[in-house]
């Protein structure tokens, strides 16, 4: 909680990352559904597959996009 009250941010959820969650398995699942079971020759499954392979990147650097705080070797806050 100290982390949070000395760095200006809310304790509470963040409505805007659940809208963002909610696009991302919805690309994910909408592109993996029409690859899998829609896709009938390879110029449709090419660009669902560059889609599912941009929608598993998006969701893995959601993660990383956010600064996150560390304690360096002399003990002083760094933001990696």
């Amino acid at each position: 909680m100290q982390h949070l009250t000395d760095n200006g941010l809310s304790p509470h959820d963040r409505p805007r990352m659940y809208v963002k969650t909610a696009v991302l398995i919805v690309w994910f699942g909408l592109s993996y559904v029409l690859l899998v079971f829609a896709a009938t020759t390879m110029w449709e499954a090419i660009p669902l597959a560059l889609s599912l392979a941009f929608a598993m990147g998006a969701s893995a650097s959601e993660s990383s996009t956010t600064p996150t705080t560390t304690r360096t070797r002399i003990g002083r806050p760094s933001t990696v």
